[in-house]
């Protein structure tokens, strides 16, 4: 009986070698897994950031009419100015939301982001993206998301989300997302969409030296994470 049960068992050795191939393949696999998890993660989050303040400021037009002739509209190079414009026609019409404090970088109070820490949301390639509570007006966490709105240096209001809250790594084109106002169209869309998709074959505001541009290519992709995006998650 003693023989039998010996033959119908495993030796050390093949216990040990089983177990390895185990750990290659789990070590091949589980970063793939992962990745995947963390590119539909994303993705969902992103598409629930801007669903939320479209939806906010279709039920604004209900009340106040086209956009175009809102109060403030024609007047966001003035800070100001875009704070009154957030409280008026965004903050009443998103659930459980209020007015931030002024102070971007010590913004507290329900539902808003509790941190001594300078908020610095950069670029792939390191470099830093000046924030000050005079340029950035924070709308707060909602779903676990920051919400702050900011200017283009042009005439349009541009809305940035950063997907974990204020944890970092504060990335564009990985938890930091860019929109842009479009008062003609009562609507939000992907910042730079007025741009092309891609350059020559190279995605345009969407690479290392900045990728603000980076939602685009995940709308353009129906919104997916495609294979060659230039930012790994």
């Amino acid at each position: 009986m003693s023989g039998q049960a010996a033959r119908l068992g495993f030796t050390l050795a093949e216990v040990l070698i089983t177990l390895g191939i185990i750990g290659v393949v789990a070590a091949l696999t589980i970063p793939s897994v992962i990745s995947k998890h963390k590119k539909i993660e994303t993705v969902t989050k992103l598409k629930t950031a801007m669903t939320t303040i479209n939806s906010a400021f279709k039920l604004a037009v209900v009340d106040y009419g086209e956009m175009q002739n809102w109060d403030y509209i024609n007047d966001f190079d003035d800070a100001a100015s875009r704070k009154k414009f957030i409280d008026k026609y965004l903050i009443p019409y998103i659930k459980g939301a209020s007015p931030s404090p002024e102070d971007a970088y010590e913004a507290s109070g329900l539902g808003y982001p509790k941190s001594t820490d300078k908020y610095y949301p950069h670029q792939p390639s390191g470099s830093i993206v000046g924030m000050s509570s005079r340029n950035y007006y924070p709308i707060g966490l909602l779903n676990g998301i920051f919400y702050y709105s900011g200017f283009d240096g042009s005439t349009n209001m541009v809305f940035n989300v950063d997907l974990n809250g204020i944890n970092k790594p504060n990335l564009y084109g990985y938890d930091l997302f860019a929109f842009e106002l479009v008062p003609e169209q009562n609507t939000i869309k992907m910042y730079t969409f007025r741009y092309p998709y891609k350059t020559n074959g190279v995605y345009t505001y969407c690479n290392y030296d900045g990728a603000s541009g980076c939602g685009l290519v995940i709308e353009k992709s129906g919104w997916q994470i495609p294979d060659d995006y230039p930012i790994k998650i």
